[in-house]
């Protein structure tokens, strides 16, 4: 069930420094929700991401993903038009009521689970396929119960969302790390494949988590 943007919600993000202290105190949750990502079979649509912001956004911005060459550059963004600009990264909420775009209640009987999108990608030209991912993973219902249900269990719903994956672990070489810069100056965060001995893996971050079903034995 996902539910209508504000760009508000983006500036009630942790910083950066907050959301690193929280996820390396409840990292070993991480698996549990990972598991419910493979349980539904969306492990090469989807994974989980730290919620953070790098900037603040003005009313009318929204945080949008497009290529450039071999990086995957997210920037605020104004539009007349936001046609074709889907959804990629969501914050899970409990509603006490049903405060949605789409949808007409309650998924388990009981709590509402809502999806609010803070971030979005071009869905025209190579975006198609991200935006094909999101739209699996929005699809599913069941998926999106129990994703909510457990990020709330864990205390996590502030701390860890769900996001369209641009890249599968599959697509990278055994020498390669997908790695995030972001500058306030020009408002974007950049994410480019490198090897991994060109970063300094002992002080980075982690802040996407993408998962895969173990082969049967």
């Amino acid at each position: 069930m996902q539910l209508a943007y504000t760009h508000a919600v983006v500036n009630t993000l942790w910083e950066f420094d907050e959301a690193k202290e929280r996820i390396e105190r409840h990292a070993d949750r991480l698996m549990e929700l990972g598991d419910v990502i493979c349980r539904h079979r969306l492990h090469e649509s989807v994974g989980l991401c730290l919620l953070h912001r790098h900037f603040r956004l003005a009313d009318g911005e929204r945080l949008v993903g497009t290529y450039d060459a071999g990086s995957y550059v997210v920037g605020a963004t104004r539009r007349e038009d936001w046609t074709g600009v889907v959804p990629s990264v969501w914050r899970a909420e409990a509603l006490s009521d049903v405060d949605t775009s789409w949808g007409d209640g309650p998924l388990d009987g009981g709590t509402a689970w809502g999806y609010r999108p803070l971030e979005f990608v071009d869905g025209t030209g190579r975006g198609g396929r991200l935006a094909l991912r999101a739209a699996r993973a929005m699809a599913s219902t069941a998926f999106l119960t129990d994703l909510g249900r457990r990020l709330h269990e864990l205390d996590l719903a502030d701390t860890v969302g769900l996001a369209a994956l641009d890249q599968l672990p599959g697509d990278l070489r055994r020498t390669e790390t997908v790695y995030e810069t972001s500058s306030d100056r020009r408002r974007t965060s950049v994410r480019t494949p490198v090897g991994k001995d060109s970063v300094p893996l002992d002080d980075i971050t982690v802040t996407l988590w993408a998962f895969h079903v173990e082969p049967a034995a």
